[in-house]
């Protein structure tokens, strides 16, 4: 029970981690893409701050619906975690009290 319960943590740990990585990763790339975006003089029309602004908020939408379906499908799983959790709990007081009564 106490090292499912520790193997669990370190898997959530490890997601947790890749979901931080994936964010960075996000991060760089959009940097990047503002940077191709921009005049070489640094300067942008009206226009081109607009589509910036657009493809900006598009991307954001994107990110924040791809997190919440990581975050739904992460919670998802502790409960399925901590219902897994529970039941070994109760399989392992059972145990103890049949070698009680023996």
């Amino acid at each position: 029970g106490e090292e499912e319960r520790r193997q669990l943590a370190m898997e959530l740990r490890e997601r947790e981690s890749k979901v931080n990585h994936l964010k960075n990763r996000f991060q760089v790339l959009i940097s990047r893409i503002s940077k191709e975006d921009e005049n070489p003089d640094g300067e942008m029309t009206h226009a081109q701050y607009i589509v910036k602004t657009a493809k900006e908020r598009e991307m954001l939408q994107v990110q924040g619906d791809n997190l919440d379906a990581e975050i739904k499908r992460v919670e998802k799983e502790a409960r399925k975690m901590d219902k897994t959790l529970a039941i070994l709990k109760g399989c392992n007081v059972q145990y103890k009290t049949q070698f009680k009564k023996a």
